[in-house]
């Protein structure tokens, strides 16, 4: 796999962040756990490199079935960390890129995901993203 280009990122409104993409695709392990702050129906994913847990994400059971049912992390998958500086020192957040077979999740007019989206938190500690 050949080295990206850099990318003259856009100036936003939020604060200055810096990002960072694995060379080659990343192995990782998901399943459901229980945290306390999931909320009342909804479902906490955990997302593992090795045996280390490095982000989980809230989802509608829906989509964890879609998760599971097309095994969207059976292979190797990129990666892109985007870190933040805030309180009490860096906000990161680790993003998959992953290629979705069709069928699997259908999107609106809108960009959401039929059925009820799930809320989204600048506290979210990992997300994943259709390419």
């Amino acid at each position: 796999m050949s080295k990206p280009e850099p990318v003259e990122l856009p100036e936003g409104d939020g604060p200055p962040a810096a990002y960072a993409a694995a060379e080659e695709p990343v192995a990782l392990r998901v399943r459901l756990i229980d945290d306390e702050r999931t909320p009342e129906g909804m479902v906490c994913m955990a997302t593992y490199h090795d045996t280390r847990l490095i982000a989980r994400y809230v989802m509608p059971p829906e989509m964890w079935a879609q998760v599971s049912e097309h095994d969207l992390f059976g292979s190797p998958v990129p990666v892109v960390l985007v870190a933040r500086e805030a309180a009490p020192g860096l906000q990161c957040q680790l993003y998959a890129l992953l290629q979705l077979p069709p069928g699997c999740c259908r999107i609106t007019g809108s960009g959401s995901t039929t059925g009820s989206p799930p809320p989204m938190s600048r506290k979210s500690y990992g997300r994943v993203h259709r390419r």
